[in-house]
């Protein structure tokens, strides 16, 4: 989880082609601190792109808790522009045998229908093992 995270934070010209590359969706994934991220992308399958700020590390108003069984997280806000809180991400690693299991969760206002959630498992599964190949490939 740290190589992802630092690839995702810490801007280089190789780290910006692994984030845009990870999924068709993604416009803009800009580390600004160590942090907090700048997102712009289809989130779920909407017509028009969500641009938000990921705030790693606050896990304020998340309605999700850690996996006692799974050691290593990322867990953080989704704050709009004002730094109202409009949702959230917890995700979570532990080795597993030979290799490891990841678990990727998104936390949407409950107002969000049933199938952009759906449509953003794809986009999760999509942008995580895409960076996962581009670590493994490092090595």
């Amino acid at each position: 989880m740290n190589r992802i995270t630092e690839v995702m934070m810490e801007q280089s010209d190789a780290h910006d082609k692994i984030n845009i590359g990870a999924n068709p969706d993604h416009y803009v994934l800009l580390g600004l601190t160590p942090t907090i991220q700048e997102v712009l992308e289809i989130t779920g399958g909407s017509p028009l792109p969500t641009h938000f700020y990921a705030h790693y590390g606050d896990t304020t108003g998340l309605q999700s808790r850690k996996s006692t069984d799974y050691p290593v997280e990322l867990a953080g806000a989704a704050k709009d522009k004002n730094g109202n809180i409009i949702g959230g991400m917890r995700h979570q690693v532990k080795k597993e045998n030979d290799g490891f299991r990841f678990k990727a969760l998104v936390e949407f206002p409950s107002m969000v229908p049933d199938s952009m959630v759906k449509a953003h498992q794809w986009h999760l599964a999509c942008e995580f093992g895409h960076w996962i190949s581009a670590i493994l490939d490092e090595e």
